[in-house]
């Protein structure tokens, strides 16, 4: 075996030793979070529960086990690698597209609702006048001229904020 082979063939076993050393790690550091986490909620709860509600006392596996459902219940097993930042950014990228498109949208809406309260309030208003006395029907009239016309404005007005 020349020199060059023999480098190769070590720098491969030192890779694959420092993997399964960092698999060997991470399975290590699991047991022991997961150990001393089931003893914190056993005593935690057989500390608590039993006085406060009554329960029964939990076993070290019964706590262990509590802890995996609240984790599959409320927390998932997602990696949490870098998804945070691209997550807020697309929030703020939404935040900003509605701050340009929709919101302008709701004012337009909220004041065609208002015209067309004012509108409603008007032809109450000349339809009262109409009832009060019949010698009113030309201000009747210009009052249903002046509805049209505003009709017309706001029809007008729609078709420019559509085009935007």
């Amino acid at each position: 075996m020349n020199e060059s082979n023999f480098e190769h063939v070590s720098k491969e076993k030192h890779m694959h030793s420092h993997k399964a050393e960092r698999a060997i790690k991470i399975l290590l550091f699991i047991l022991v979070a997961a150990t001393a986490l089931g003893f914190i909620v056993k005593g935690l709860w057989n500390a608590l529960m039993p006085q406060l509600f009554g329960w029964h006392t939990l076993t070290f596996w019964q706590a262990l086990g509590l802890l995996l459902l609240a984790k599959i219940f409320f927390g998932g097993f997602h990696r949490h690698s870098g998804g945070g930042a691209h997550w807020r950014n697309r929030m703020k990228q939404r935040l900003e597209e509605m701050t340009h498109s929709y919101i302008p949208a709701y004012g337009d809406l909220a004041r065609a609702n208002i015209r067309s309260v004012e509108r409603g309030l008007a032809l109450r208003r000349m339809v009262i006048e109409k009832m009060k006395s019949s010698s009113s029907a030309e201000r009747f009239a210009k009052g249903i001229e002046r509805c049209r016309y505003r009709s017309e404005v706001e029809r007008t007005v729609a078709t420019r904020s559509a085009t935007r």
